[in-house]
């Protein structure tokens, strides 16, 4: 089915914020969320168009930075390949939300895929494939927005005085490749494994293999087994 050029990305997203009723989420969850998606969309999706598309939105963008060019120029089937993005790194990294409003948010886009596919605006069977993300996005976005937090009380007030080894990962997407009670791995590149880190049990409760963390900073303290977290960034769920 071809897009349908005669609509926008923001028309479509005005559209839905408008019309849909989604369980569970109120409706100016939905009006947010949508409002979030422009925001991410307009700032960071033309990395992904085609060069003469890319063109036609930097002539766009170069008239005017503020006024949305990517969501006013381009059709909402360009809105479903950026969802993981938006959900798994957007969410995470550029917003300050609650544990309910990440869950609104997941199911919000889990209800944008389907409309979209309802009206034609994309294929059916590509809205289903994505929504999956979306739909884990519901429970894991809060989920590693819990562990960020435990992770973060356990980092010392006062820098440690008798701190033996550092690891500086700042830099690093470091992914948890290990988890035991208490304790868990971590793997900055393919090839290396750093732990065991000491956390909380209930922190390692929460954490999933695969999630990544971000701008570690460990250390080996004298007289206590393992790494210690002196500082982190955030949890990286999808």
């Amino acid at each position: 089915m071809p897009p349908r050029p005669d609509v926008t990305i923001r028309g479509a997203l005005d559209s839905f914020a408008t019309e849909q009723a989604i369980k569970g989420v109120k409706p100016a969850d939905v009006a947010d969320a949508c409002h979030l998606l422009c925001d991410y969309l307009d700032g960071y999706a033309y990395q992904s168009l085609e060069p003469d598309e890319h063109a036609r939105w930097e002539s766009a963008w170069n008239a005017d930075e503020e006024a949305g060019a990517f969501s006013n120029i381009f059709g909402p089937e360009k809105i479903p390949p950026e969802i993981s993005m938006f959900l798994s790194w957007f969410m995470v990294r550029k917003v300050m939300s609650s544990a309910a409003f990440l869950r609104a948010t997941g199911r919000t886009m889990t209800a944008l895929l389907e409309w979209l596919a309802d009206q034609g605006h994309v294929e059916r069977e590509i809205a289903e494939d994505l929504a999956v993300t979306s739909k884990e996005a519901t429970t894991a976005l809060p989920a590693a927005e819990r562990l960020a937090r435990a992770l973060g009380d356990t980092i010392p007030r006062r820098p440690p005085a008798s701190i033996t080894e550092e690891r500086d990962l700042v830099g690093e997407m470091c992914a948890i490749s290990r988890i035991e009670p208490g304790r868990l791995w971590i793997s900055p590149w393919p090839g290396e494994e750093i732990g065991p880190v000491r956390i909380p049990k209930e922190a390692s409760a929460m954490a999933r293999v695969g999630w990544e963390i971000s701008a570690l900073h460990l250390a080996r303290i004298s007289g206590r087994p393992g790494w210690t977290i002196l500082g982190m960034g955030n949890v990286y769920p999808l």
